[in-house]
């Protein structure tokens, strides 16, 4: 679902996820975590961290070789140890995001509580949790969006500032100070619910994408002058259609940016590449 990852030597991380349901839970042996080396096509599995739960999303620390994932349908937080082969399952959280991240510092960042969606973060040099009281701007308000029970945050990264910068399932930017767990409110760059993808450009501005229902759009955000740019609809004017709703964002070394689409109940899902004029 959201869980493939690249380990510093180009092999690649995932896990998986399932969408059974719940009379078929306890014949699901639950997710996997595994390996894929790009350079020989060899899959490797190398744990099924919690009986019955799959995976919806997986945050890899490549320093400590750590994996944290978060389960569906029931919320579960783990830490997986990837040279020790362990799994340390902290059971139900109560919420999920749809992508976390880690701070400067190395901790794990996420939600908890089925209705505040409060923040959380794990220390892996302690080894433990800090269950903080608040949620970020707007959260209560934007939970269950992505689906029952989920939480408000629909994307989470490292902006290489010191700062983590959240996209909210309300289509808003939320900035967070990983010292204090304060979150300051950015802006919404578009009318449109979701912002699933974010990312650091080459240029030191944030980019971003969002939009639901037909309405999949780019943006911009400049840290220096705390501006937004709209760069307009995800649109192919040869297909005469637009992205539904946009799930990632990534680009390559020739600045093209390709958007993932996802949940189209007309057509197949796009991979869609946007290209800056």
């Amino acid at each position: 679902h959201r869980s493939l990852t690249f380990d510093t030597d180009g092999t690649i991380y995932g896990a998986t996820a399932c969408l059974h349901d719940v009379s078929r839970r306890l014949d699901a042996p639950g997710g996997k975590i595994f390996t894929f080396d790009p350079s020989t096509s060899h899959y490797e599995v190398l744990s099924t961290p919690v009986k019955y739960d799959y995976i919806q999303t997986i945050t890899m620390d490549t320093q400590r070789r750590l994996i944290y994932g978060l389960t569906y349908p029931v919320f579960k937080f783990f830490k997986y140890d990837i040279e020790a082969d362990a799994v340390t399952d902290y059971d139900f959280i109560g919420s999920i995001t749809h992508l976390s991240a880690l701070d400067d510092r190395g901790r794990f960042w996420g939600t908890w509580h089925w209705t505040k969606h409060c923040l959380f973060c794990y220390d892996p040099e302690a080894d433990e949790i800090t269950w903080f009281n608040h949620s970020i701007p707007n959260g209560p308000q934007g939970r269950d969006i992505m689906y029952p029970g989920a939480g408000p945050v629909d994307c989470m990264i490292n902006g290489g500032d010191g700062y983590l910068y959240i996209g909210s399932t309300l289509g808003e930017l939320i900035r967070l100070n990983p010292d204090t767990a304060a979150c300051d409110y950015l802006g919404k760059p578009f009318d449109s619910r979701r912002m699933p993808g974010l990312m650091v450009g080459k240029d030191g501005l944030i980019y971003g994408c969002g939009g639901d229902g037909y309405a999949g759009q780019m943006f911009t955000y400049d840290r220096e002058t705390n501006a937004f740019t709209n760069l307009g609809a995800i649109y192919d004017s040869e297909l005469d259609t637009s992205c539904y709703r946009t799930h990632d964002l990534i680009v390559d070394d020739e600045n093209v940016f390709y958007v993932a689409e996802t949940d189209n109940p007309d057509r197949s899902g796009y991979l869609w590449e946007c290209r800056m004029d």
